[in-house]
């Protein structure tokens, strides 16, 4: 965030990418350049766990196998992630 030591410490170095906060989104957008990767293989990572995270296996075994709370209100939510990324 602005007027935060870490942001003032991005702006400095020259890693904050851009200032067009629709971009952050947490999601697609690189906003920064992290100090061992590009931009670009940081979305690709990012791109990589979330399908992984979201493939119809992982949601299977964390829903059925894992979960602690009811399969009715997790199931929507991952299968429109899933949707969502696709």
């Amino acid at each position: 965030m602005p007027g935060t030591p870490f942001f003032d410490e991005m702006v400095r170095t020259g890693r904050l990418l851009t200032t067009d906060w629709d971009r952050y989104n947490g999601k697609v957008d690189a906003v920064f350049r992290p100090s061992n990767m590009s931009a670009r293989e940081l979305e690709q990572g990012v791109a990589w766990f979330a399908d992984q995270y979201y493939s119809l296996p992982s949601i299977f075994d964390r829903l059925f196998c894992k979960s602690r709370v009811g399969i009715w209100w997790n199931l929507p939510r991952n299968l429109g992630y899933r949707l969502a990324l696709h």
